[in-house]
């Protein structure tokens, strides 16, 4: 009985430990050099505990907002406000079942019912049910479940980074896919309400998308909806010009490890796949699936297309890395 009971408490002190590491008890000082991007991307377990109000490697104060903000620097070079509150209108405001890695929630503070930001979350995971995010907090910076009971209640909005700043022009970024967890690109009419809420806001808007059947025999673009093993890979030419027509400036596409076609539409281009760029897993290169060709393009204020260069690269190697 008592070699049962002795057993019992070492399982239990060691789970105790492990639960210490994981809620942030760690007393283990700031590392600076933990990219704090891949914490959140990756959800680097090794990055919890540390104390809420610690510093950066610059010297930002890890608060709620101070820890966002740095990640967001290091992550995409976006530049939020210091004000919670003022972060709300730097983000696209989006439902919270579109909520993907990487984006904001934003919740009430200490007092409901109060409508105003008092703290922000990063998404970083997604189980079953629930969704995980990390965030700077009174108990350190930790990654918990949602929904739970103090934050639901507090919850206000979710909000995706807004485009970014080159030079003097705005630069808008959204992508759709058929897989589970995205923006799922077979609904039209949610593809265009994104794209012009992004055209509001920005110059030029530059649409990605991962679609399409695979293999050498589809290297021309079909007039129908593609499958792959079951799986609804839209129809490319449909949803292509839905974008455009909704104000998307270039639409880049991927994942059938094919060349597939350029076509211009309305004086702007559509590169439905460039092949394999970097592949894996000892993936076939043989005939159009070793081909990597390289596109540089230049589009004219109005975000018409003005010029390509097409450069050829055939990959040498038998398989993918």
């Amino acid at each position: 009985m008592l070699f049962r009971v002795a057993i019992f408490l070492f399982i239990f002190g060691l789970f105790l430990l492990k639960a210490n590491k994981l809620i942030g008890k760690s007393q283990e000082p700031y590392d600076p050099n933990i990219d704090l991007s891949l914490c959140v991307f990756e959800s680097d377990k090794d990055f919890l505990g540390h104390k809420y109000r610690s510093k950066a490697p610059e010297g930002t104060v890890m608060n709620c907002i101070g820890f966002v903000r740095y990640i967001a620097t290091i992550g995409s070079g976006v530049k939020l406000s210091s004000d919670a509150q003022q972060t709300v209108n730097q983000v696209f405001g989006i439902p919270f079942g579109e909520i993907m890695h990487g984006d904001l929630l934003f919740f009430e503070g200490r007092k409901p019912r109060t409508k105003r930001v008092g703290h922000v979350a990063m998404v970083s995971g997604f189980g079953p049910d629930r969704i995980e995010i990390q965030h700077s907090c009174s108990r350190r910076i930790i990654v918990e479940k949602y929904p739970n009971d103090y934050y639901q209640k507090r919850f206000l909005s979710a909000g995706q980074f807004l485009p970014i700043n080159i030079g003097k022009v705005k630069l808008g970024f959204c992508a759709f896919s058929p897989n589970n967890g995205t923006v799922s690109i077979n609904n039209h009419k949610n593809v265009k309400v994104i794209i012009e809420k992004l055209n509001q806001q920005c110059d030029l808007e530059v649409v990605s998308f991962h679609g399409g059947d695979e293999g050498d025999l589809f290297c021309y673009l079909s007039n129908g909806t593609e499958f792959y093993i079951g799986e609804n890979r839209a129809n490319l030419k449909k949803i292509t010009h839905c974008a455009l027509n909704a104000g998307a400036d270039l639409i880049l596409g991927h994942r059938p490890h094919i060349p597939r076609t350029l076509e211009i539409y309305k004086n702007k281009l559509i590169c439905c796949s460039l092949g394999n760029f970097v592949t894996y897993c000892r993936f076939s290169l043989s005939g159009p699936k070793g081909l990597a060709p390289t596109l540089k393009v230049e589009l004219n204020e109005n975000g018409d297309f003005f010029q390509k260069k097409l450069s050829h690269l055939d990959k040498k190697v038998k398989a993918g890395l």
